[in-house]
């Protein structure tokens, strides 16, 4: 048994909350599970090995950027990964600051 407002648990039988005076319930209503972000990911540049991938992200962590590196193990060969390179993904609405801040760590 479980009180709904304060989620107290109690033992079968009990059939208000001690605290709040409430009905309680045989179980935990669940919650709808909440729609995903509607967020863009767009790649924001290309490296032709995941370490120098791996710096840019972490240039865009230090100025507080999520961001991901894609495909630096998927694939099964050097050849494929200097083929199509390491994706650096950002979020499209923080893509402008990202690309200053990788323009900056270039010069």
């Amino acid at each position: 048994m479980l009180c709904p407002q304060c989620k107290t648990e109690y033992r079968f039988g009990f059939t208000h909350c001690s605290d709040c005076g409430t009905p309680l319930v045989n179980f935990a209503a669940v919650e709808p599970a909440r729609p995903q972000d509607d967020m863009q990911l767009i790649v924001l540049r290309t490296f032709p090995t995941e370490f120098d991938a791996n710096i840019a992200k972490a240039a865009l962590e230090a100025a507080g950027i999520d961001s991901m590196v894609q495909g630096a193990r998927a694939r099964t060969s050097d050849f494929e990964r200097l083929a199509s390179g390491i994706s650096l993904v950002v979020r499209a609405e923080d893509a402008e600051d990202a690309g200053g801040i990788l323009k900056d760590l270039s010069e």
